[in-house]
């Protein structure tokens, strides 16, 4: 949905920049909030001097990339109540919400959250909501895969953790594959 759509008037947004293993996180602000994550390719070496609602996620992912954790309860509900998740429809938000309990280095298959979420029926449904998550890194859907790829994990195959795509772009699955085998480390 549209920003004219949701709000009636497409606001301004601010982009800000912080490195990443691969090049680059993208974050943008909107209403004076974090409104998106996007992973970019283009190198950073620092980030970019930022106000302290980006500064504060800036951390958050630092402290991910570092040595990744399981969020605690309070982030997860700060993260909740931002407008661009306020706005998701309930079974969206349970999706997103399965996958911040999921813990570091486990991988959950589409079936599982939409089972989990009340919905066993609902796995096409959880695999486009995971496509379009604003939050990637907080909102960990890289811990999420179909079936089929999950039985085929091999730590000793770095290759068989990519995905087709990862948040709906093929470019991306090579992002979701180091996600996977960070914290695979970080979990052993």
């Amino acid at each position: 949905m549209s920003f004219t759509a949701l709000y009636g008037e497409d606001p301004e947004r601010s982009l800000w920049r912080m490195p990443a293993p691969w090049g680059s996180l993208i974050l943008t602000e909107c209403f004076g909030t974090l409104w998106q994550i996007e992973p970019d390719f283009t190198p950073c070496e620092t980030p970019d001097a930022a106000p302290e609602v980006i500064a504060r996620a800036f951390a958050v992912l630092e402290g991910y990339l570092t040595a990744p954790a399981p969020a605690a309860a309070h982030d997860v509900t700060r993260l909740f109540e931002l407008p661009r998740l306020t706005n998701l429809p309930e079974f969206s938000r349970s999706v997103l919400r399965t996958l911040c309990e999921t813990a570091p280095g486990t991988v959950l298959s589409y079936a599982e959250i939409a089972a989990k979420c009340g919905r066993p029926g609902a796995v096409a449904a959880v695999s486009r909501i995971l496509a379009s998550n604003p939050f990637p890194l907080l909102i960990p859907c890289h811990r999420a895969a179909a079936a089929g790829d999950i039985k085929r994990f091999d730590v000793t195959d770095p290759a068989t953790f990519a995905p087709k795509t990862w948040l709906g772009q093929q470019e991306f699955s090579q992002i979701a594959a180091w996600l996977r085998l960070h914290e695979l480390a970080f979990a052993a």
